[in-house]
């Protein structure tokens, strides 16, 4: 029992650890700074315009006529699956952060 304890505590501690070596990584401090440029208030032609080379293919990045969805842009961090989620609503933005593999 002691064995499994230990095993569950060690399992838990890499795990943590992990997160914080995945954020010195460069290509995550980088596509942290690029999600950290999305403002709330922001209007979707002007993250279009400084971020749409990013914006990844619908279904995961849709905007419809009115303004409202979600858009996902690229990155390339390579040792997590990370991703910035920008979420719309009539091409205002309401949402803006960094999402890890537990959020999808």
């Amino acid at each position: 029992m002691i064995i499994l304890i230990a095993i569950v505590l060690i399992f838990l501690l890499l795990e943590i650890a992990t997160t914080y070596v995945i954020q010195l990584d460069p290509k995550y401090r980088e596509a942290k700074a690029n999600c950290d440029k999305i403002t709330i208030g922001m209007n979707y032609e002007t993250v279009k315009n400084e971020l749409g080379d990013l914006f990844t293919l619908p279904p995961s990045s849709y905007v419809d006529s009115e303004g409202t969805g979600q858009v996902w842009l690229r990155n390339d961090v390579t040792n997590a699956n990370v991703i910035c989620n920008i979420r719309f609503f009539h091409g205002q933005v309401v949402f803006s952060g960094m999402l890890n593999e537990g959020s999808f």
